[in-house]
This record gives structure tokens, sequence and C-alpha cells, in this order.
């Protein structure tokens, strides 16, 4: 069985959702991908501070 997902997300609803405090400008090459397989990298959310970062 394979884990693939989709990503189609705007860079502003990320922000919205997650509350990120890190980074404030888009990633470059953040972007709809519909069909994400588990060896893709991926950005991630993760706690920064006193809130969360993308990383």
């Amino acid at each position: 069985m394979c884990g693939r997902y989709t990503h189609n997300l705007t860079w502003e609803q990320i922000v919205n959702l997650y509350r990120l405090t890190l980074p404030e400008e888009k990633p470059e090459k953040l972007g709809p991908n519909y069909n994400i397989a588990p060896t893709h990298v991926m950005p991630i959310i993760r706690p920064a501070g006193n809130g969360r970062e993308l990383d």
C-alpha cells in the first residue's frame, strides 16, 4: 500500500491554518502537488519559540 497524498493549500491558507510565525515570506518551491509519494521532500511544520515554522 502506498501512502501518497496531495498538497493544494495556498501559502495564506497554511499560515492561517497553522498560525505560523516563521518564515514570513512564502517558500520558493511551495506549490500544489497532487501526487506526493513517501520519498518526496516536502515542508513540515514544527514548533519554533512561541509559535510554529514551516521547514
